[in-house]
């Protein structure tokens, strides 16, 4: 028998400071990467041992890391970038070479897809990325380095030829049918239970945990990077849902489940379907999740309350429609308002998801953000800074909207979304954190 290949998937150290800046009192939070439990369950036990090291939620740095990785001797690394990290990411790569030099490193995730080329040129040292969704790629990639095949003919990878050039390959379509993917390797992870939760905000029992049950959003807002999944909204069935849920109250214990989807609601005959099965077989389980204010109907949250629904955090960016309509959201302030009242009437709490400092963003706008928070009575508040990342619409044309203060569009690794460092033209960064303080206090 031939011996197995063993194969390390990384989730990169990135402390609570450097992703939530001074928030990190009130947003911070760990979640399972569940991308990589997925990529993770696509290997045959029988061929591979395949391991995941979360060095976020271990609180372990980059020595801790490494010295964690080479200790599983592995032969291929595959480690999730986000554009916050990707210095980090930067700096583990050369140190994973420096002691298992023959080692293949395979990129992917968010920060690799929204801006690939970059990323190579900036940090020569990548070798390899996988580009949308990974769980066939990746292994039909460690197949082609096996063999010792033709990189070319693997669709939906980005890789540096013999010459050193930049080559991308024929992207690979999106996974119609998500139920053909295994059940992710929680397993992998640090325990469960230990190890992560959601904020303080977004839980009312522990153990509590985050989990993702579709893929794509279909809206066309300018601030969201859409290059992993799409706009096609996917979803894995509701049998598979109730089975994931069976598994994480059975095996762990789990006593409430953060439902992290883009979109959660945007399939009512599904939602209804989860919660008849969460009424009848978990009765005791609480749940939250986020959705739109045109996807909230009295009909619907009557049923998501029975079966154990305790909150719903709606993406509201701002109560100035003017904003809104920049943004793309295609919703309107009284839609949102009624949203909240539909949710709050049957004693589901409410969680306002906000931005401050958005394009054409001025005093005014921000006033009638604050009015408009005291207005709607919200349970949470939730305010980031809003940044143009990667690959938005936004970040192509940020120039016509404001100016960057401490940092440039460049500085990756001050992306994190909560400190304002993005400035809309007319306001000052100082006016932006008092605005902050004083919406969450609806003062």
């Amino acid at each position: 028998m031939k011996n197995k290949k063993n194969i390390v998937l990384i989730h990169p150290p990135l402390s609570v400071e450097e992703k939530f800046g001074s928030s990190k009192n009130i947003v911070s939070h760990i979640h399972p990467p569940q991308g990589l439990c997925h990529l993770a369950a696509m290997f045959s036990e029988e061929e591979f041992n395949v391991s995941i090291i979360d060095s976020q939620a271990l609180f372990i740095g980059l020595d801790e890391t490494v010295k964690k990785v080479a200790e599983l001797k592995p032969d291929y690394i595959g480690i999730i970038t986000f554009t916050i990290c990707m210095h980090t990411i930067a700096r583990l790569h050369e140190m994973l070479k420096a002691v298992i030099p023959d080692v293949k490193i395979i990129l992917g995730g968010p920060h690799i897809n929204a801006c690939p080329e970059e990323t190579f040129k900036r940090y020569p040292m990548f070798e390899a990325g996988v580009l949308h969704e990974g769980e066939y790629t990746l292994p039909e990639l460690i197949e082609c380095y096996e063999k010792g095949g033709n990189l070319k003919d693997i669709k939906g990878i980005v890789f540096k030829d013999e010459r050193g050039d930049i080559t991308y390959t024929a992207p690979r379509p999106l996974i119609k049918n998500l139920d053909t993917l295994p059940m992710p390797r929680w397993d992998l992870l640090p325990h469960l239970p230990d190890y992560y939760r959601p904020s303080i905000m977004t839980y009312r029992a522990l153990p509590a945990v985050a989990i993702v049950t579709s893929r794509g959003c279909p809206n066309r807002c300018t601030f969201c990077d859409r290059s992993v999944f799409g706009r096609v909204w996917r979803a894995h069935s509701v049998g598979t849902i109730l089975s994931w849920v069976d598994h994480l109250v059975s095996k762990y214990g789990i006593k409430d489940i953060n439902f992290q989807d883009d979109h959660f609601m945007v399939n009512k005959k599904r939602v209804i379907e989860i919660c008849d099965g969460i009424k009848q077989k978990h009765p005791d389980l609480l749940w939250s999740t986020i959705g739109r204010a045109d996807s909230v109907s009295a009909d619907v949250v009557k049923i998501m309350k029975e079966a154990g629904c305790w909150q719903i955090a709606l993406g509201i960016e701002s109560g100035s429609q003017k904003i809104l309509d920049i943004l793309k959201k295609d919703v309107t302030v009284e839609q949102i308002e009624n949203a909240v009242k539909t949710a709050k009437q049957f004693g589901i709490t409410v969680k306002g998801l906000f931005m401050a400092g958005c394009p054409n963003e001025t005093e005014e706008t921000l006033r009638e953000t604050h009015e408009f928070i005291k207005k709607i009575d919200l349970d949470y508040i939730s305010m980031s800074a809003f940044t143009p990342i990667p690959n938005t619409d936004i970040y192509k044309e940020w120039h016509k909207y404001g100016r960057w203060e401490g940092a440039e569009p460049g500085d990756w690794d001050k992306l994190n979304l909560w400190e304002p460092i993005f400035i809309p033209h007319g306001l000052t960064k100082e006016y932006l954190k008092g605005f902050v303080k004083k919406a969450i206090l609806k003062k």
